[in-house]
């Protein structure tokens, strides 16, 4: 915890991992007695670890992929793994989570129209599955998935369901027990993590309740690899390769997140988590240019479904907390933007979470998340990474690196990290999120940061 003391001007700052006390007196008008009882707001936290893109190899170890392939090796999911662990387990000096979540890609980036690199890649993906489900499991802390575009059944940017098989099927002795792992049947007043909407599952998107339905915090996961563009090199095989089924898909996904919102408790706090995140790519095309992410084709209700979902985390921004993803492999942030009688207005925060493959000149890391526990917005968070980039080779062990959204960004640390964000300016925000972009890697190399950090509306 925190312990801030104002006493006739004094601050006294005392820091834990239980929370934030905010204690306070009227300084103008001090109190006369010997020992002022200061006035007390207590302010606890409790945190959420999130981990991405492991693009795991299986049989190979990262000196046989090599530096900038975003991939990774057994070795370096062993000594990540192992990390994770500890952390869960409450072994390190970092708080232990309440829940987890896992933001997919799973396997190595395996040719779909090779067969052996398909089972390759199916079996790397069962091992993840397995090796989280279990240490999720040894402490019954609940682990939440969502989909990413490596992790269909037959290969890059496929739908998440073929012929009835989702990558659930690869755990073989935990199948049933995904999307959420730790978690049983929403009843009122339950005290443990439920999934509160699976009618979707197929699609690879639902909502739960990670601390259980009484809490009050509501997480809904959803499957943005349909939302991508369609890009023809991956062999020319997109989403089935069938004609409107893309579109089919976003209108179901699109009109069940809206029912999320219109037939939900409208007192839950909400979390959104998805792999590919809303707005501009970072990279470069093969043409040197910079695009959406998010196909601007597909429509939903006759708006491209970027501009539908912004409107919708706009009309419920006192709900929302913010969006969690990855994909891009790398650290950072992004402001969501809504048009109010023609003025561009912030409403929520998009935070990325840097991979664990180091491929694209980032270092394998975590995000541990602490929030409020009474309003469960974010306060900060801290990313945990191995210096790989900094060796060129996979270290013993882990290691103890790490930065914090507080520290990096020069935040308030009486605010929350949405309030900071939406008081910095971009020329701050762009030098911040420039400094952790490869969570302390290997260089930018020809992203472009600025065109991330506002995500505006097409018109």
């Amino acid at each position: 915890m925190k312990i801030k003391t104002i006493i006739g001007g004094a601050i006294l700052v005392i820091a834990s991992a239980a929370g934030i006390y905010h204690y306070s007196s009227d300084a103008a008008e001090p109190d006369p007695s010997p020992n002022p009882t200061p006035i007390v707001e207590v302010v606890t936290e409790n945190h959420f670890l999130v981990i991405s893109d492991p693009h795991l190899h299986k049989g190979i170890n990262q000196d046989q992929i090599g530096q900038y392939t975003a991939d990774s090796g057994e070795d370096l999911w062993k000594i990540t793994l192992t990390k994770f662990q500890e952390v869960i387990e409450g072994k390190t000096a970092y708080p232990t989570p309440k829940f987890i979540v896992l933001l997919g890609d799973l396997p190595w980036h395996a040719s779909p129209i090779v067969q052996q690199d398909l089972d390759v890649a199916h079996a790397s993906s069962a091992q993840i599955l397995s090796d989280l489900r279990e240490a999720a499991q040894k402490v019954n802390i609940p682990l939440i998935y969502s989909p990413g575009n490596n992790d269909s059944w037959n290969g890059d940017y496929r739908a998440f369901s073929i012929d009835g098989k989702t990558p659930f099927d690869l755990d073989s002795a935990g199948t049933a027990d995904w999307p959420v792992i730790n978690s049983g049947i929403c009843t009122t007043g339950g005290k443990t993590a439920c999934l509160a909407d699976t009618s979707l599952k197929n699609l690879g998107c639902y909502s739960v309740y990670p601390l259980g339905k009484q809490a009050g915090l509501k997480m809904i996961m959803l499957n943005s690899v349909m939302f991508n563009k369609d890009d023809t090199n991956h062999l020319g095989v997109y989403y089935y390769g069938k004609p409107g089924l893309q579109q089919a898909d976003v209108q179901q996904q699109m009109a069940w997140l809206e029912k999320q919102f219109a037939e939900g408790d409208p007192t839950d706090a909400i979390m959104l988590g998805m792999h590919i995140p809303i707005g501009m790519n970072s990279y470069p095309n093969h043409s040197g240019e910079f695009s959406e992410m998010w196909s601007e084709e597909l429509l939903y209700k006759g708006k491209p479904i970027k501009d539908v979902f912004l409107e919708l985390m706009a009309e419920h921004q006192n709900q929302v907390i913010g969006v969690i993803t990855s994909h891009t492999h790398m650290d950072g942030l992004r402001k969501m933007m809504y048009q109010d009688a023609g003025e561009l207005k912030f409403s929520d925060l998009v935070v990325s979470i840097p991979g664990v493959t180091p491929g694209h000149g980032n270092n394998p890391s975590m995000k541990l998340f602490s929030y409020n526990s009474s309003n469960y917005e974010w306060q900060d968070f801290t990313t945990l990474y191995n210096n790989f980039h900094q060796t060129s080779t996979v270290s013993p062990t882990f290691g103890d690196l790490n930065f914090t959204f507080s520290n990096q960004f020069k935040a308030d640390p009486k605010l929350s990290m949405r309030a900071n964000v939406a008081q910095m300016s971009l020329v701050h925000l762009d030098s911040s999120v420039s400094n952790i972009y490869t969570a302390m890697g290997d260089g930018l190399g020809k992203n472009k940061v600025s065109l991330t950090l506002e995500v505006k509306p097409t018109n």
